[in-house]
């Protein structure tokens, strides 16, 4: 990574983004963090009196800021700043709103959070001014489906709920909650726009029924983000591989939904309302996937590089990938401490700066389709190894060649699934067969090259859960962004 790389928005989001972990995290250094920001907006302001225009004054500003608006977000945030009224376990009913669609944990369990709006105890009825958010594990779920399998309970359903809460003791969830089905009684829903893709979601749902089984549950999982009843057999394969992520709503399917919006826009003139109006859809997208983090991180840089092409500004990756993130972290500060917004921005990261670097050594020896997409997954993989190790303790050396294989094949599953949601009935009909054989053929071959994949002996490196090998890895990693770049790149490469 080179000086040109970086700028006020990375310095603000890194800031952002390692402020809100650490006063998240640990409250005893959140005088420390304030601290921090002073003594670096102090040393900016300074030199940029003594010597007018400094960048470094600027990047110790931006970081000053991005600490500040990280303490003002967990200071102040529904998931810190949660009142009852009274004390959690005299709760015996509680009325939330879900923020997410569930999901199940099991065969007889489904989980999800909500936002608490009311509470009831043995001597209060529902009082109106409470917050803060409860994870709601569901037991014995065995009831049918309300949003046409998988889903149980969707993004903005209102509920009353008989039950218990427990202090959680971790970042963004105040309570946990164990409940079973007969505790639950739904109130309808938020608003008439969570109740409006509360309905698409089940008429697409049913449409995608029609597929068959596995199909089916394969690509709802890559078209809807639920993978409740995806394939056993589909699931490991991608997990022995290390490739789980490509599962994730993520680029590849926000890039496909805005590209089928800005086909079907052909004929507005003027590039402008033909963005504006594919980026509508694109959010449309979002919000009917119930605003998975990958996808979210991914539609905001489109839309954001999108905006900076078109009003010729600054349209660099990292910065997009910088307000991106700083985006979702202002919106959701404790989404900083989900597996998804940490492999989903990791990854970006090492294929923007990683990637630069090994597609600048691999441009001698291979040709540049193949150069770029090595050089993509090696990029990713190296990033997000750090997370892995920590979290898993495991990392998979054939990650970046299964991803080679197997994106070409998914997206095609993609694209033919999408073509068939949007054949009206009559003719998605006429079509099935066609369509099941097409989807079953791309789920085959998926299914086989994971299979062989995961037979090579010596793919996985078990190193068990810890910060050691983690931060030997991040130090190996940061040595290579940060050297200089005449060791990076030979005598007249540039990237």
């Amino acid at each position: 990574m080179v000086k040109r790389d970086l700028s006020f928005a990375f310095f603000f989001a890194l800031s952002l983004i390692t402020g809100v972990f650490i006063a998240g995290k640990y409250n005893n250094l959140r005088l420390i963090l304030i601290f921090a920001a002073v003594l670096a907006a102090s040393y900016g302001i300074q030199l940029l009196n003594f010597k007018g225009y400094n960048i470094t004054s600027l990047y110790l500003i931006a970081a000053s800021l991005g600490l500040i608006t990280a303490f003002s977000l967990v200071a102040f945030s529904p998931e810190s700043a949660s009142y009852l009224g009274v004390g959690y376990r005299n709760v015996s009913e509680y009325m939330c709103t879900a923020e997410e669609d569930s999901y199940r944990i099991d065969d007889t369990r489904i989980r999800f959070k909500a936002g608490i709006s009311g509470i009831k105890t043995p001597r209060l009825k529902y009082s109106a001014k409470t917050s803060g958010l409860v994870l709601v594990t569901v037991e014995g779920y065995g009831i049918e489906s309300r949003l046409n399998s998988p889903g149980r309970i969707g993004y903005g359903e209102k509920l009353e709920i008989k039950g218990k809460l427990k202090s959680s003791g971790i970042p963004g969830i105040n309570y946990f909650s164990y409940v079973s089905p007969e505790d639950i009684t739904y109130a309808g829903f938020s608003g008439a726009l969570p109740e409006v893709r509360f309905n698409l979601f089940k008429r697409i749902s049913g449409k995608i029924d029609l597929l068959g089984y596995p199909e089916s549950e394969l690509f709802r999982a890559l078209f809807l983000g639920i993978k409740d009843e995806i394939p056993e057999e589909i699931t490991d394969g991608f997990t022995r591989t290390g490739t789980l992520h490509i599962l994730a709503l993520s680029g590849l399917h926000a890039g496909i939904i805005f590209f089928l919006a800005s086909a079907a826009m052909f004929w507005l003139p003027g590039r402008s309302a033909k963005f504006i109006i594919s980026s509508l859809l694109l959010a449309a997208y979002v919000l009917l996937t119930g605003f998975k983090t990958s996808l979210v991180r991914a539609s905001l840089m489109i839309i954001i590089g999108g905006l900076g092409l078109i009003m010729e500004r600054d349209s660099r990756p990292l910065n997009i990938l910088s307000l991106a993130a700083a985006a979702t972290v202002l919106v959701r500060p404790f989404s900083v401490f989900t597996l998804s917004f940490q492999l989903s921005f990791s990854a970006v990261f090492g294929i923007i700066t990683l990637g630069k670097i090994i597609s600048v050594y691999l441009e001698r020896y291979l040709p540049a389709f193949l150069r770029y997409s090595l050089s993509t997954a090696l990029g990713a993989q190296l990033a997000v190894a750090p997370i892995l190790l920590y979290r898993f303790g495991v990392f998979y050396f054939i990650g970046f060649a299964a991803s080679m294989l197997t994106v070409p094949v998914i997206t095609l599953f993609i694209w033919s699934g999408i073509l068939f949601i949007l054949l009206p009935a009559g003719v998605a009909r006429l079509a099935l067969h066609s369509f099941s054989c097409v989807l079953g053929a791309f789920y085959n071959s998926v299914n086989y090259i994971n299979r062989k994949l995961s037979e090579i002996p010596g793919i996985v490196v078990k190193t068990g859960k810890g910060y050691i090998i983690s931060l030997i890895v991040i130090v190996i990693l940061g040595t290579i962004l940060l050297l200089p770049r005449k060791y990076i790149y030979s005598k007249g490469e540039t990237v």
